[in-house]
């Protein structure tokens, strides 16, 4: 088997997850290469399929669904003759990749109405929609160069590799001009980086955009690191007698465990604690989890769980053992606090629901500038496009990263070798929270939030051989492909 390891097994039926993909060095990004090129040569000279319009979308087999097959073919289409802004291109193109990425699957139907729900019955088996989709977002690349779109790319290739064995001849070389554009989009990444001094690789001519990761978010201005952009009175200090009352939300995890850690080392008491779900195991790296000092933040001991953080401090807590935030318990334990501010921090994937927005105010801190990084694992994403970190704090609304901003702040990089993924992250997180509750003592309704009008696609979990460039910027090391 290649070190590459990601595209093996039953990708469709047991899908990749990629969150936390460890950090293998910057020999990753050769083995990549080496499993790319190998699966290269066996497939034979590239070609793709040849198309017909399509004139309608919906379903045969399906009634009020659409034809997954018919929407893709017509994308390629579109984008094959340069008409970037069909309506089908405008409409489908993002919102295709949206569901592949939550599920790592594209089914034949989708729903005739927004927001489109997958027609399970109809089944994600068809190779041909993987393949035409990745065809799509090389295009959809070569117009509009942004990472969303290889991160997309990569793991379609990486799901259609594991089902080599089902592929026929001409998917097969279907795949091959795939994965030989895959090559060349990362190649120019990497060059553009500079992580390489030169380019070992022979491509076809293909004619692409120069790159621009920031062509399609809002201009950008350089801060200083010590930058602390807020909307609240900064001339109070912390006083717990005037302050409202605060309820931490916290899930068993590591950044809850880092955020009590920093919250007794500022010597802010809140008025209340819930600790709900179940302990998860400790964070394991290949990378610093331990660090005294960086850049004057607070670096917590990430060897202590939410529990024991909990203890050291002797903090009062209530428990829950309920993983649902819906729980009728926890809502209740939730009711008799009544707090004026939740502060949450829940676990991966896991959405607030409306039964608790809708009732009190709850501030979440992101990883990522809002709104121009939305979504998850952003923190790499902004390293490779604006080398750069920030976190922002917003007042959680109904989807994912759109709430109103409350605050927003700068970081140096992380130094060469550091953990990002456990330690970096909840340490600029948390140095924002603490900067905020230091700052807070009026109430909600009088903060001068900024809401969110930027309407923009998401990040989802970076692949890892986008996430190992990122790690490479860190370390200021150089790959030769």
């Amino acid at each position: 088997m290649n070190a590459y390891p990601y595209c093996y097994g039953p990708l469709l039926e047991t899908p990749q997850n990629y969150m936390y993909s460890p950090y293998l060095g910057p020999g990753f990004i050769s083995d990549w290469a080496l499993s790319r090129g190998s699966y290269l040569t066996k497939f034979g000279t590239p070609e793709l399929i040849v198309l017909t319009p399509q004139y309608s979308f919906f379903s045969s087999d399906h009634p009020n669904a659409f034809s997954t097959r018919a929407i893709i073919e017509q994308l390629c289409l579109d984008l094959r003759g340069g008409n970037k802004t069909s309506y089908d291109v405008t409409y489908w193109l993002d919102r295709l990749l949206k569901k592949f990425e939550v599920s790592k699957r594209i089914y034949k139907s989708y729903g005739k109405n927004s927001p489109h729900y997958m027609i399970r019955e109809s089944g994600f088996e068809d190779l041909n929609l993987y393949l035409l989709f990745a065809e799509v977002l090389v295009h959809a690349w070569k117009h509009k160069s942004i990472s969303q779109y290889i991160n997309g790319l990569l793991k379609l290739v990486d799901t259609l590799i594991s089902q080599t064995a089902l592929l026929n001849i001409k998917q097969k070389k279907h795949l091959a001009w795939v994965i030989n554009k895959e090559k060349i989009i990362l190649d120019s990444i990497i060059s553009r980086l500079k992580l390489t001094e030169m380019n070992d690789f022979q491509h076809d001519s293909i004619q692409f955009d120069s790159l621009s990761f920031n062509e399609y978010m809002s201009p950008h201005i350089e801060p200083s690191y010590s930058e602390f952009t807020y909307k609240m009175n900064n001339d109070c200090s912390y006083d717990t007698k005037q302050h409202p009352k605060i309820l931490l939300l916290f899930g068993h995890t590591v950044r809850s465990a880092s955020y009590i850690q920093a919250l007794c080392n500022a010597n802010i008491t809140p008025h209340s604690i819930i600790a709900y779900g179940q302990q998860q195991e400790q964070p394991t790296s290949s990378r610093i989890l331990n660090m005294s000092t960086y850049s004057d933040l607070f670096s917590p001991n990430l060897q202590l769980n939410l529990l024991q953080s909990l203890i050291q401090s002797q903090y009062l807590y209530t428990l829950s053992t309920s993983n649902e935030l819906s729980s009728p318990d926890l809502l209740r334990q939730i009711a008799e606090v009544d707090p004026d501010l939740i502060i949450y921090s829940g676990y991966a994937g896991q959405l607030v629901p409306a039964s608790i927005i809708s009732n009190y105010h709850v501030l979440h801190i992101h990883a990522g500038w809002l709104p121009d990084f939305r979504g998850s694992t952003t923190l790499f994403y902004e390293i490779i496009e604006e080398k750069m970190c920030a976190t922002t704090a917003i007042l959680l609304d109904e989807t994912i990263d759109t709430g109103d901003i409350v605050a927003q702040k700068h970081f140096a990089m992380p130094t060469p070798g550091m953990d990002v993924d456990h330690l970096y992250d909840n340490m600029i997180r948390a140095d924002l929270l603490i900067e905020i509750l230091t700052h807070y003592n009026e109430s909600v309704e009088d903060w001068k939030i900024t809401p969110q009008t930027q309407h923009c696609l998401p990040y989802f979990i970076i692949h890892p051989l986008l996430k190992h460039l990122a790690m490479l910027i860190i370390d200021k090391e150089k790959v030769a492909l």
